[in-house]
């Protein structure tokens, strides 16, 4: 067992490698189908054209999400002694201080049919923070996989971290949290 305490004041930065591996896994299975599609699609031409619209969808998807891993992309997640440093990418970039979490937990969130993320870590705070820092008005912009990171909870807001899209474990990425918040955050007594 590791006995070693964790240094609480140093910059943890997680990118998102992780999720440029799956999204050039969905291009090339849209690719794939789409090439498919094409070579069954004998005298049906509407299985034709969707056939060469997946290969061009996915053709030029891979191009995009691989041109990001070419250039510097701004972190996921930033964990500091100023607090949690949230990017989503296309929505909006805000700052979580320590002290405004009044919590951190860890728990299984229902996505999109039926499929469950287990062991996300999420940090609490409350409804009015949300609103003020961090809601984006423009469903355009948050899109519909917003209620997977933001869950309402008692008055509250749940903020995920999903490891799912990071690179890192979930009990590694608790633990940080955790640490952290015991060291900056206010004591569990205010929340």
């Amino acid at each position: 067992m590791n006995s070693k305490p964790a240094d609480v004041t140093k910059v943890l930065t997680f990118g998102r490698e992780k999720l440029a591996r799956k999204q050039l896994l969905f291009a090339a299975i849209a690719a794939g189908v789409g090439g498919l599609s094409v070579l069954i699609g004998d005298d049906d031409a509407s299985l034709i054209w969707v056939g060469w619209g997946l290969i061009v969808f996915g053709v030029g998807y891979a191009g995009w999400e691989f041109s990001k891993t070419t250039r510097e992309q701004k972190p996921l997640l930033v964990l500091s002694p100023e607090g949690l440093r949230i990017h989503i990418e296309g929505a909006t970039e805000f700052l979580i201080p320590w002290t405004e979490v009044r919590g951190v937990d860890s728990i299984s969130i229902e996505g999109f049919r039926g499929a469950t993320f287990d062991s996300v870590t999420v940090v609490l705070v409350t409804q009015d923070f949300y609103d003020r820092v961090i809601h984006v008005d423009s469903f355009i912009r948050r899109g519909p996989g917003w209620g997977q990171f933001f869950i309402p909870r008692d008055g509250m807001m749940q903020v995920a971290l999903h490891h799912a899209w990071l690179p890192v474990e979930a009990p590694a990425l608790l633990a940080a949290v955790e640490a952290r918040y015991r060291a900056f955050g206010r004591p569990s007594t205010e929340a």
